[in-house]
C-alpha cells in the first residue's frame, strides 16, 4: 500500500499535470510514467514481456483494445512496469529484426527505421510475373564521369605589407562573432542527461525514445528532420523550417507547399503522444 498524496510530492510539475489529465489523455501520461507505486522495468525484455507484447499488439490491431495503433501510452499499461516509449522502441525492434511487419516503417540499406507512408512509392509490380516487390530504397541515378581538372596555374606571391603604426586603441581587441543564418539549430537540453520518470527510478539516455518520423527527410532543407510540425494542408516539415519559410520577404506568412495564407500558431509540433492522431492527415513528400 502507497500514500499517493507522498509519492506525488517528489513528481515534477509536468508529471502532475498529466497524472491530473490522465482521463482525458491517458496516453500522454502512461507514454513516460509508470502506474503511482509501480517499479518500472529496464534492461532485456523477458519472454514474459514479449508474449504480452504481442498479445497487445493483437488486440490494438483487431481493435479490441479500443485504441489506435502507436498510441504507445494507452499500450504500456497491459504490460506492468514499461511505459509507452519504451514499447515503442521494442516495437521499431521487432521490426528491424523482421519478427513483425508494419507497412508505415521500412529498413533502408544501412539497417536504419524509415516511415514508409504505407509503402506508397515503394511497390512494384514485376511485369514477368505479375508479383508485386517491396522495394528497400529507390533506384538511384547512376552519376556521370568526374570531369577531368584544369591544372591551376601557380599564383603569384604577395608583396609584404608595410608595418603599420601602432594606434593608441590597439590594445583593446574586438570581439568577432559570426552566425550562420541558415543552419538547422539542434537542442542539447537532454544531452548527457539522466532523468527520473517512475517513482525513484532513473532512466538513462540509452533508454530515450527514437525521433517521431525516423528517417523522415525535411523535404525543404533535404536533411534528417529535427522537431516535425504538421500544417493545416497536412504538409510536414522541421519546425525551425516552416518559421523561416513563413517570415520569407518573398512570401511571408504563406505556405511553401499550397501557396495558401499559413501562420506560425497553425503549425503543430508532432510529438509521441499526438502522432496517432496526424498520421493519417499527413501529404506524403518522402516519395516525390
Amino acid at each position: 500500500a502507497f500514500n499517493l498524496e507522498d509519492l506525488m510530492e517528489g513528481w515534477s510539475d509536468a508529471r502532475k499535470k498529466a497524472w491530473s489529465n490522465r482521463e482525458k489523455n491517458e496516453n500522454q501520461y502512461y507514454y513516460r510514467f509508470n502506474a503511482p507505486g509501480e517499479a518500472q522495468g529496464e534492461g532485456k525484455w523477458s519472454e514474459a514481456e514479449h508474449e504480452l507484447f504481442l498479445k497487445t499488439l493483437e488486440d490494438v490491431r483487431s481493435g479490441a483494445a479500443g485504441y489506435p495503433m502507436y498510441q504507445w501510452g494507452s499500450f504500456s499499461k497491459n504490460i506492468p512496469g514499461r511505459v509507452g516509449y519504451q514499447c515503442s522502441n521494442y516495437y521499431r525492434t521487432l521490426i528491424k529484426n523482421g519478427e513483425v511487419e508494419d507497412a508505415n516503417y521500412m529498413v533502408d540499406e544501412k539497417g536504419q527505421m524509415r516511415f514508409n507512408f504505407k509503402n506508397k512509392g515503394f511497390e512494384r509490380v514485376n511485369k514477368e510475373t505479375g508479383d508485386t516487390e517491396l522495394l528497400t530504397s529507390k533506384p538511384k541515378k547512376p552519376k556521370p564521369p568526374p570531369k577531368p581538372k584544369k591544372p591551376k596555374a601557380p599564383k603569384a606571391p604577395k608583396p609584404k605589407p608595410k608595418p603599420k603604426k601602432k594606434a593608441k586603441d590597439d590594445d583593446d581587441k574586438a570581439f568577432h562573432c559570426s552566425v550562420k543564418l541558415d543552419a538547422t539549430r539542434r537542442s542539447g537540453r537532454n544531452a548527457g542527461v539522466t532523468k527520473k520518470y517512475t517513482d525513484g527510478d532513473e532512466v538513462s539516455d540509452d533508454e530515450e525514445e527514437e525521433p517521431v518520423l525516423p528517417g523522415f527527410i525535411d523535404p525543404l532543407t533535404k536533411q534528417q528532420i529535427e522537431e516535425p510540425a504538421i500544417s493545416p494542408y497536412g504538409h510536414v516539415a522541421g519546425y525551425e523550417t516552416w518559421c523561416r519559410a513563413l517570415r520569407s520577404e518573398d512570401a511571408k506568412d504563406t505556405c511553401p507547399f499550397t501557396r495558401q495564407p499559413l501562420k506560425r500558431r497553425d503549425l503543430v509540433k508532432l510529438t509521441h503522444e499526438n502522432i496517432a492522431q496526424y498520421r493519417e492527415k499527413m501529404v506524403d513528400t518522402q516519395n516525390a
